[in-house]
């Protein structure tokens, strides 16, 4: 009979991520903050919906009330990011920024807000989450937080051969990291578009 082996899973802070995002939008002053979730059921939308209103909360708790009704759940694809943002744009909704689940999800957002005329970042700001290689090379370059896959990759490898302890609890949480670049900037002073 074989032992078994431990289970340890390696997880993202994707709350504390949205969390600094979303905070990251509000310093600049956004107060009317689009968010395009992922599909509704997964820990990764649910936790980095929460980091999200979260940050709305503290800094006024009447924001995620505001927010709420410009939440749009969809897909980890570019066609969601580009649906939702019709859809809200279509509504007539009045937001400043749009923060996406992931960075696919924002270049259809950025895609759907460049077809109605509207400038990144000067009219509405976009940021995502991941951190791909792309977003550097987006028109504007992606504000985003970086998920360090590679660091798992490789403490999953560790921890898989024996070369690193097993964590208390069977669960290592890696840390994310905020990468401000040019899609986010002060929302306009006439109230902003659409």
């Amino acid at each position: 009979m074989h032992a078994a082996l431990p289970v340890t899973t390696v997880m993202f802070d994707d709350h504390g991520g949205a969390f600094r995002l979303a905070e990251h939008l509000l310093t600049l002053g956004h107060r009317r903050i689009a968010y395009v979730a992922g599909p509704p059921g997964l820990s990764t939308t649910r936790e980095r919906l929460a980091g999200h209103r979260a940050a709305l909360l503290r800094h006024d708790p009447a924001l995620p009330e505001t927010c709420a009704s410009l939440t749009v759940h969809g897909a980890f694809e570019r066609s969601a990011g580009y649906d939702a943002t019709r859809e809200l744009l279509r509504r007539g909704a009045t937001f400043t920024a749009v923060a996406a689940a992931n960075d696919t999800v924002a270049t259809g957002v950025a895609a759907a807000l460049r077809e109605e005329g509207i400038r990144i970042p000067e009219d509405v700001s976009v940021a995502g989450f991941d951190d791909l290689p792309i977003c550097a090379d987006t028109a504007a370059a992606l504000t985003t937080v970086r998920v360090p896959l590679r660091e798992a990759g490789v403490l999953a490898a560790q921890l898989v051969t024996g070369r690193r302890p097993q964590p208390p609890g069977g669960i290592t949480t890696l840390p994310t990291e905020l990468m401000v670049r040019a899609s986010t900037g002060p929302p306009p002073t006439a109230g902003g578009r659409p």
